[in-house]
């Protein structure tokens, strides 16, 4: 073996084992900036006294205890956050119980509900904002994690349109949509970019969430669909509702978020309903708005008890 082939594969190999351990070591950091303790306790309290706007976040959980207080960094000591909501989908008791114990330290802040019964995204995502109290609110996945960018950038703006849901620029670390860059779209140019995207960028913008939205008018427009249950197309659901309804969806390119991805992601563990999401995207690709009846045609399981109660579990028990 030549000087210029052993000097290759002595670099690969070097890279390679840099790249373990830069990944070990940023997950290890990751666990402790990111642990219930060093947000509560270590985290600095980030004060805004010339911006009188406050808003929400809602969290919503189903199976995650022990990842969920990942959600809460940068948004817990941020006081333009007056309140985090968290709707629980049916957990079993020991994951609520597990929820509860974490919770506790944050009961300030938090709020934490629940349903007995299992619903799924879409119908906790809208059930979840309807809980708010205040106008406005991040619909945050529990898995994932804000950025200041995020909220800087919301706060950045002067006025919130209510018509418009705000998506960040940024899923980091995979998908990337500030190639958009500050675009303000409706129905047709949805269909558009749908028809002339690839694939790889449109279909993941289109299906992203993490966004920040008016709480009256977001529920107004699809809780009319909320026994729907599209399990893994919870959001590209969402967006078609909502664009047909002469809504827009606006990019903030500066805005990002931490999404992960990881074994046990809604996308991940629903395989079987992926075919709900192309069929969608199919309804873009006719410049078909959306109507009740034409999204049962789509074969969706109909929820039968989207009434039942949610309760409102106080952290201080």
């Amino acid at each position: 073996m030549d000087i210029i082939k052993l000097s290759k594969k002595v670099a690969n190999k070097v890279n390679f084992i840099y790249t373990q351990v830069s990944a070990e070591v940023n997950a290890l950091i990751e666990r402790i900036t990111h642990s219930k303790q060093f947000i509560q306790k270590i985290d600095q309290t980030k004060s805004f006294p010339q911006e009188p706007r406050r808003i929400s976040v809602a969290i919503t959980h189903y199976e995650r205890p022990e990842i969920l207080a990942v959600a809460l960094k940068n948004i817990f000591k941020d006081e333009r956050v007056s309140e985090i909501v968290i709707l629980d989908d049916g957990s079993s008791l020991s994951s609520v119980s597990y929820c509860i114990k974490n919770l506790k330290d944050f009961k300030v802040k938090v709020k934490f509900f629940r349903r007995a019964e299992n619903l799924g995204p879409f119908a906790t995502k809208i059930q979840a904002c309807s809980l708010c109290s205040n106008a406005w609110c991040i619909l945050l996945d529990s898995d994932n994690t804000i950025f200041d960018s995020y909220l800087d950038a919301i706060f950045s703006l002067e006025t919130w349109d209510q018509e418009t849901i705000y998506c960040p620029g940024f899923a980091f670390p995979n998908f990337d949509f500030r190639v958009y860059g500050d675009s303000l779209f409706d129905f047709n140019d949805i269909c558009n970019l749908q028809k002339t995207t690839d694939a790889s960028r449109f279909n993941p913008f289109i299906n992203d969430c993490n966004y920040f939205l008016n709480v009256k008018e977001f529920t107004e427009v699809l809780e009319p669909y909320i026994k729907i249950k599209p399990q893994a197309a919870d959001t590209i659901l969402l967006n078609y509702l909502w664009l047909s309804d002469g809504k827009k969806l606006r990019v903030l390119p500066n805005a990002s978020y931490y999404h992960r991805v990881h074994p046990k992601s809604n996308w991940i563990l629903s395989p079987d309903t992926h075919a709900g999401f192309y069929k969608l995207i199919s309804k873009f690709e006719k410049e078909e708005r959306a109507t009740l009846e034409n999204l049962l045609l789509l074969d969706f399981e109909n929820l039968s008890k989207t009434d039942q109660k949610i309760e409102h579990i106080p952290l201080d028990i």
